[in-house]
């Protein structure tokens, strides 16, 4: 086991739900800790800050930020990459389109039909307000559906229905 702490910078609290229910537990085998970070919350400077003691202590991080409808990929990366000349792009991790495309990516016809809301054509195209709709009707709250989302989640299906996310899992997890 890696001596290394990884350090997983996400933007908001959906984020982080996703990547300590699903994701950490895989990282979990690679590094002797995890820390998953909000940083939304964060003034640019405070956000520096945290990566500059990260990458002093020679560990490992990732970035992840939502596309937010730039012109493409390279295009956001670069945008971070400014804010943050220290960063390394290669640790700068986009989301296509949000969070919630990739909270849709893992769920199949059967839980579709399980959790009663209507199935995703393109989990690739899946933003906020698309995403609130679904559950409007079913669920008290976004974090309710979230949970029920997370308990009927398969990785493997997101793998096969979400292009960034087929990345992010063949990039640091395969």
């Amino acid at each position: 086991m890696s001596p290394k702490t990884l350090y997983i910078l996400v933007e908001g609290e959906d984020d982080k739900r996703f990547f300590e229910s699903l994701i950490k537990p895989k990282f979990d085998l690679k590094y002797r800790r995890v820390s998953i970070q909000r940083y939304a919350h964060l003034r640019a400077k405070d956000i520096e800050k945290l990566l500059k003691s990260i990458i002093q202590a020679d560990n490992h991080y990732i970035y992840v930020a939502d596309f937010d409808k730039d012109m493409c990929i390279m295009t956001r990366k670069e945008k971070i990459c400014s804010k943050f000349p220290f960063i390394d792009m290669k640790c700068v991790m986009i989301v296509v389109q949000e969070i919630e495309s990739w909270f849709l990516a893992g769920i199949d016809t059967i839980s579709y039909e399980k959790l009663n809301i209507c199935d995703v054509e393109n989990c690739n195209e899946i933003c906020k307000g698309a995403f609130n709709k679904l559950y409007a009707k079913e669920y008290s709250s976004k974090v309710d559906f979230i949970q029920e989302l997370l308990k009927n989640y398969s990785l493997f299906t997101a793998i096969r229905q979400n292009t960034s996310f087929k990345y992010f899992y063949n990039k640091y997890l395969r």
